[in-house]
């Protein structure tokens, strides 16, 4: 028997009851991280990480970063000479060493086809729209040889099995990622169009989604990208196999569960049953250290793993690997140093190897209604191999 518990209850004693002859199913992966392993790759395979979402790189695994030119900043649109099937519009080197760092050490990159936070004046906010004004056909033709590049060796690339890509990342944050004159939902909706339908004729294996949406969205007072989007894709059979969304500044890990089920019954209401729902980013507050490096923070992250196993979410990202709230310091001496945080993706993985079947128990505490707010709490996740019973 092996149980993963995460509690701050006032009082003395608990008591959980394990039924061992319910089974409730497998547990959940649960291991993915953005950017990394940079100078922790010791540190990242202790944690178990599997996947590694190439967002925030800062330029590479940015496509204004890897094309040649590829952009006329006056009229904010692909620039009119920019010829995405040639192989010299790209420089691929930087980008390159990131993605063959990721598979080389033995974990999978989750591409995101857009740009990182704008740390510098020299990202381009506005979208990436064709200077006819009618299409993305350009942008999306830059996705198709990213694709290529990394998964078919087009120009000098690789043959990786790279399943997922993100296309773009949190359109409903304006200021930050879709801004100018063509920065409006209906846009968002034909660049997804075009860039979905690009990757799925090259290959209908690989998954595409979108849109990152960012937290601000979560609190329901922006559904241009959550119904809308949806709706759009539904009513065009766009391809949609994976809706992603992003997680910050709740206090309550059990909010997953409340946000994950919303997200999973609006996906239902549109058709989109088979949609996988991921999170692409999670922290609880990355404006202080309360969460950062300290046992709370671990034990927010281990309520985190255990109410996903129970909520409506196929996958989560931690914001992430290195740097603002990591779970790793850099590798010592090729051995792994971990975070308070990084020691919880730890006990994670340790369960998920040990425990092949969950069962069901009873015993847990938790507030289902205040996210915002801390809270104490006290859950559970209990399994079993197999092969003790």
């Amino acid at each position: 028997m092996f149980l993963l518990y995460a509690g701050n209850l006032l009082a003395q004693h608990k008591v959980v009851n394990i039924h061992v002859s319910s089974e409730t199913g497998s547990p959940k992966k649960l291991l993915s991280v953005n950017i990394g392993p940079d100078k922790s790759v010791y540190g990242y395979q202790d944690c178990g990480i599997d996947q590694i979402r190439t967002h925030d790189y800062y330029g590479p695994c940015d496509y204004w970063s890897y094309t040649r030119n590829a952009l006329d900043y006056n009229s904010q649109t692909i620039h009119p000479s920019f010829n995405p099937r040639s192989a010299a519009s790209y420089q691929w080197s930087d980008s390159d060493n990131k993605i063959d760092s990721i598979i080389n050490f033995g974990f999978t990159p989750f591409f995101r086809l857009g740009i990182s936070w704008p740390n510098n004046s020299s990202v381009p906010l506005f979208p990436p729209i064709d200077p006819s004004l009618n299409t993305f056909s350009g942008f999306a033709s830059i996705c198709l040889h990213t694709v290529k590049h990394y998964t078919d060796g087009w120009d000098n690339g690789r043959f990786y099995n790279i399943p997922y890509w993100e296309i773009w990342n949190e359109p409903d944050l304006g200021q930050k990622f879709w801004l100018g004159t063509h920065a409006t939902p209906f846009n968002f909706f034909r660049m997804y169009s075009d860039v979905a339908d690009s990757i799925k004729t090259f290959n209908a294996q690989l998954k595409v989604g979108g849109p990152g949406i960012a937290y601000g969205s979560m609190f329901f007072s922006k559904k241009q990208y959550r119904e809308a989007f949806m709706e759009y894709c539904s009513a065009n059979s766009l391809p949609l196999d994976f809706y992603s969304w992003h997680l910050y500044d709740v206090k309550n890990p059990y909010a997953l569960k409340a946000y994950g089920d919303t997200i999973r019954n609006l996906l239902d209401q549109n058709g989109f049953f088979n949609t996988e729902s991921i999170i692409t980013e999670i922290h609880p507050d990355l404006k202080g250290e309360e969460y950062n490096d300290t046992p709370k923070g671990a034990a927010w992250l281990v309520s985190a793993f255990i109410t996903s196993n129970f909520a409506e979410i196929d996958n989560f990202f931690w914001y992430r690997g290195t740097l603002l709230g990591a779970l790793v310091h850099p590798d010592i001496n090729d051995a792994p140093d971990l975070k308070w945080n990084g020691l919880a993706y730890k006990a994670y993985k340790n369960f998920i190897k040990s425990a092949q079947t969950l069962v069901q128990h009873d015993g847990d505490e938790y507030v289902e209604t205040d996210f915002t707010s801390d809270v104490n709490s006290f859950l559970t996740l209990a399994g079993m191999r197999v092969n003790l019973r």
